[in-house]
């Protein structure tokens, strides 16, 4: 299936490709450095969830901040968290230079690319991590949103 392929339209204009032993990868910006991805791969179908958006002053507290989150959103029953350390570290926005497309890359918070607002890190937004959670079963996302917003609250103001 064409993955990299079609998620290269997510970096909304700022992607870039390369090919490696014949295989061809997309580069797309997201807050902390850079995603890559092979243009195409096996998928399965999956139930997808809720999302917040940390902001914070440096990484470290941040990523505590999203750590604490994780821990809370893991004793939801029915809920997982299928990213790596339970994060995902691209924001997304609704919309895209792409008609097609019904969210993109939030380039406002993508540091690393030509078209980062200069004005976002100016307002002391230095980190981004997005917290994702998808939920096994109906009316998992919402508690487990609730519980992992309290305790990255907790963490940070504790």
């Amino acid at each position: 299936m064409k993955v990299g392929g079609l998620l290269r339209y997510f970096g909304d204009g700022y992607q870039s490709s390369k090919k490696l032993e014949g295989r061809r990868y997309w580069r797309m910006p997201v807050m902390d450095e850079s995603f890559v991805c092979e243009e195409s791969f096996s998928t399965q179908k999956a139930v997808a969830g809720g999302n917040f958006l940390l902001l914070g002053a440096d990484q470290r507290r941040t990523l505590a901040a999203a750590e604490a989150a994780v821990s809370a959103i893991r004793e939801v029953r029915g809920v997982i968290l299928p990213f790596p350390g339970g994060l995902v570290r691209s924001g997304s926005k609704v919309g895209s230079r792409y008609k097609a497309l019904k969210a993109s890359t939030n380039d406002e918070y993508c540091p690393t690319h030509p078209g980062h607002h200069p004005d976002a890190a100016a307002r002391g937004r230095q980190r981004r991590l997005r917290d994702r959670d998808r939920r096994a079963r109906r009316g998992g996302r919402a508690p487990a949103m609730a519980v992992g917003i309290r305790a990255a609250c907790r963490r940070v103001s504790g």
